[in-house]
């Protein structure tokens, strides 16, 4: 539902803002971020 969207989305900000910032760490970083945003 709209939870599952907004997390969906914060995810993806979160991640674009990874891929930006530690290309170097983009799998490890975007995960964590991913599973933080999403707890």
């Amino acid at each position: 539902g709209v939870d599952g969207l907004a997390s969906l989305l914060t995810s993806s900000r979160c991640f674009l803002r990874v891929l930006k910032l530690d290309g170097c760490h983009l799998g490890l970083s975007g995960i964590l971020c991913i599973v933080e945003a999403l707890s």
